[in-house]
């Protein structure tokens, strides 16, 4: 059942039915014969209604921590207003679903305006005394009709008072629930967020040392599955120490970020770059044989030289593995590395203008041949 349904009336919230009635009225000992005398008393009570009311709120009002929950004069007139219908109902004679209904609807009202328990009990004890008084020529079976009518009330109002716990509890659960949902979410997010973030090289915005540990068993991985080859070059800047010491390390990190921008927008969709440590760069290339390697080689020099100024200079060895003989991750990066080193020998023992073409790569684990 849901609680906050607008289109049920209360009583059919709280399952109040006419058979529902009868067992409440029986409970509290109430009989056709208390209504009747409830009933006959009306000539007593609707002339001195107004003076029952007032009484009972010149009581109440002078409780401090009552005239706080009561609130500003204007409620105070409605309720007024209120009780004195419910005085005359109390003799109306209709004790049936439309008199539980109205009790229903006040425990509602007392609960929106916060109206405790203790000060509910309170006030319709003081009313049932003020009334009594009225209609004490009615005798002592009037008053004892009228406790048991007033009980049946106070039990439809403390339902009432239960059924807007519930909703509350009911509301406040689904806010929970809502919340719980709204920070998993961003927990997952940022997770997902710092797990990025934690594979990145913040310099360069290339992967960084972690990063390419993982992509390199990945792609290794795949090209033995498919029966494919894939391409490992290793780069190393030359002169960057000496631009570092000379200009200090903010025009080298500048240096850096520029060569990872290079490094990145040359690379093809399927091909990744990375930033190994320092001033080193890997770069795994899918599908790529020695050949390719050495042309994408000449092409990252000639880009880096220009946005460094010709300051600084690339050094690169690859190596390929697949499709015939595939390597293992660790030894794949061993024999990429051990050619970029080579090849910076080269270049240091013929000068910085060494052409690409003079670089030896490693292809399946066997140094290839320098060409002639």
């Amino acid at each position: 059942m849901t609680l906050a349904n607008p289109n049920q009336s209360i009583a059919h919230k709280l399952r109040i039915t006419d058979a529902d009635i009868r067992e409440r009225k029986s409970l509290l000992g109430m009989t056709a014969a208390d209504e009747i005398t409830l009933t006959r008393a009306r000539p007593l009570i609707e002339p001195c209604v107004d003076q029952v009311v007032a009484e009972f709120y010149d009581f109440q009002l002078a409780v401090p921590s009552v005239r706080a929950v009561l609130g500003d004069s204007d409620t105070v007139t409605a309720l007024k207003s209120s009780m004195r219908s419910y005085v005359l109902e109390l003799v109306g004679g209709d004790y049936g679903m439309r008199y539980a209904e109205k009790r229903l609807r006040v425990g509602r009202t007392h609960a929106r305006i916060g109206v405790p328990p203790k000060y509910y009990i309170a006030s319709m004890w003081h009313l049932f005394d003020l009334i009594s008084e009225t209609a004490q020529t009615a005798g002592d079976d009037f008053s004892a009709s009228l406790r048991r009518l007033m009980l049946f009330d106070m039990g439809l109002t403390f339902d009432t008072f239960l059924m807007g716990i519930s909703a509350q509890v009911e509301a406040a659960r689904d806010d929970l629930q809502r919340y719980s949902t709204e920070l998993e979410r961003i927990v997952e997010e940022r997770t997902e967020q710092l797990a990025i973030l934690s594979r990145i090289d913040e310099l360069t915005g290339l992967g960084n040392r972690r990063a390419f540990g993982d992509a390199l068993e990945r792609e290794c991985a795949a090209a033995r599955r498919r029966g494919g080859s894939v391409c490992l070059m290793f780069a190393d800047l030359d002169n960057f120490k000496s631009v570092n010491d000379l200009d200090g390390h903010d025009v080298g990190d500048e240096m850096l970020r520029r060569v990872g921008h290079v490094l990145g927008r040359t690379c093809r969709a399927s091909d990744s770059a990375f930033r190994f440590g320092g001033d080193e760069f890997c770069l795994l290339l899918p599908e790529t044989d020695a050949a390719g390697a050495e042309v994408l080689a000449g092409r990252l020099a000639e880009a880096v030289a220009k946005v460094t100024d010709d300051r600084i200079g690339l050094t690169m060895g690859w190596s390929v593995s697949g499709p015939a003989i595939h390597v293992e991750p660790a030894e794949f990066l061993k024999q990429a590395d051990k050619s970029m080193y080579r090849n910076k020998g080269v270049r240091s023992s013929q000068g910085q203008t060494a052409t690409l073409i003079q670089m030896r790569p490693w292809r399946n684990g066997q140094e290839n041949p320098k060409p002639n």
